[in-house]
């Protein structure tokens, strides 16, 4: 019990006081480049956050259409006599089908959201790199800052990253 207490706790304590010398370091170096690389990071998490919303909104309708076709397939069977005996296959059928189509897309979709959005964050990352690099090269030809100086934000900033 003591052996994984503590390394969760030391990991609690480590990691909040790692990123904010990690980001004093990012802003001693270049404050400029240090607000670039963070409002791309805001971008991002309003990216998250409004993505997060379409999976719930997709996942509820998923959990709507499977109780739906489960319970029309439950009461067909349950009740076969009956549905046979007024010549209700057809209904029940079609009943069954459109509710197993609305899941079919609704888990389609919910399969496009969840896939683009490693790959929407992975963009914004390498945009920002981008600019991060691109500035910071400026800067180093400007001779507002030393070449070494920028590979340690670099570093900096993907042990933030990470």
């Amino acid at each position: 019990m003591h052996g994984s207490i503590v390394p969760f706790f030391m990991q609690l304590v480590r990691s909040p006081v790692e990123i904010l010398l990690l980001l004093a370091l990012l802003i001693s170096l270049s404050a400029k480049l240090t607000l670039i690389a963070m409002s791309t990071s805001i971008v991002t998490l309003v990216i998250i956050r409004v993505s997060r919303t379409y999976l719930r909104r997709y996942a509820t309708r998923m959990a709507d259409s499977t109780a739906g076709y489960i319970s029309i397939l439950q009461e067909a069977i349950s009740a076969i006599r009956i549905v046979k005996g007024f010549s209700a296959e057809r209904i029940v059928h079609s009943k069954f089908s459109d509710l197993a189509s609305l899941y079919m897309r609704s888990a389609i979709k919910l399969a496009r959201i969840h896939e683009a959005i490693p790959t929407l964050n992975e963009v914004f990352a390498i945009a920002a790199l981008s600019v991060v690099l691109f500035l910071g090269g400026h800067e180093v030809f400007a001779g507002r800052m030393s070449a070494s100086d920028l590979m340690t934000f670099l570093f900096a900033l993907f042990a933030i990253m990470a």
